[in-house]
């Protein structure tokens, strides 16, 4: 069994990392000592190979083997603690009460609903009291849908009104588990915002290049209205080739989630 190990250095590496990795997901507890633990387990192993006065007998080697795969464990489990954002001391979830006003970025252009318009947004800053608290964090935004709303774009920066709530979880047995999904993309939290609780303050700090790509999906989306392109052909042509998901009604969602098709 050790030949067999020895021939693959790095799966032996890469899966107490990926252990420690999903250990995370389903039993996250924050705490600084993982980091702490991981430095000492690899000072210990370093001053055993490299101080030449440590003479470690050689039917002990096994032990470096052991003390890495924890360090491994640790550091993955560790490392995807520091990456949760609802982990973080300022994230936005640690300041909201029923009713806030937050200053907020959109991430990724809107989806267009029925009614509303969906979109990812940044929460920037907190108003608590009579002061801003600057946040990190993302939330699902469900605005209504207007003549105002629907001239959002990429970047745009905004001050709202706003009541957040968690997303909840599936309501049913087999449902797809939506707030997983989000939790995964670091969004723990949604709100709907009505006309007239929202204002854009007309700055806008998207990346360029995510801009960019953004025209082109819509110039590539034109071209297949253009082709006749329509109705379910249109929409899931769109989802498969552009990623754009805004015409995808749910029972056509529900059809792909059902085959596993779509995640």
């Amino acid at each position: 069994m050790n030949n067999f190990w020895s021939k693959f250095p790095l799966v032996r590496l890469i899966l107490p990392f990926i252990a420690g990795i999903v250990a995370a997901v389903y039993v996250p507890f924050q705490s600084l000592l993982g980091i702490y633990f991981v430095f000492l387990l690899l000072t210990i192993v370093s001053a055993l190979v490299l101080i030449p006065k440590f003479d470690f007998p050689y039917k002990y080697f096994w032990c470096f083997g052991v003390i890495i795969t924890i360090a491994f464990f640790v550091f993955g489990y560790q490392l995807t603690i520091n990456k949760t954002e609802s982990f973080k001391p300022n994230h936005f979830s640690k300041y909201i009460d029923s009713s806030q006003f937050v200053y907020a970025r959109l991430t990724e252009p809107y989806l267009e609903k029925t009614k509303t318009i969906k979109v990812v947004m940044e929460i920037i800053a907190v108003k608590r009291k009579s002061e801003w608290v600057y946040t990190t964090g993302k939330a699902i935004i469900s605005i209504n849908k207007d003549s105002l709303s629907k001239q959002l774009n990429y970047g745009d920066e905004l001050f709202m009104k706003v009541n957040f709530k968690n997303v909840p979880p599936p309501q049913n047995p087999n449902e797809f588990n939506y707030k997983q999904f989000l939790a995964y993309h670091n969004v723990y939290q949604e709100a709907y915002i009505k006309s007239g609780n929202w204002i854009n303050t007309g700055r806008n700090n998207g990346s360029v290049l995510y801009k960019f790509a953004n025209i082109v999906q819509k110039n590539l989306l034109n071209i297949l209205i253009t082709n006749n392109l329509k109705g379910d052909e249109l929409a899931v042509g769109a989802a498969i080739l552009l990623g754009n998901k805004d015409k995808l009604d749910a029972e056509i969602i529900q059809s792909y989630v059902s085959t596993g098709a779509i995640h």
